[in-house]
């Protein structure tokens, strides 16, 4: 995920799979509620 992160052309991408890798880390240590499970 990190490599991804490091080879996506905008910032804009780079900030999107950054959140998503953040928000996965969240998640698996049951951290991510309410109306942070909506998706984007």
């Amino acid at each position: 995920m990190v490599d991804k992160v490091l080879k996506a052309e905008s910032e804009e991408e780079k900030e999107r799979l950054a959140k998503q890798a953040f928000d996965l880390a969240l998640l698996s240590q049951g951290l991510l509620t309410g109306k942070d499970l909506k998706p984007l």
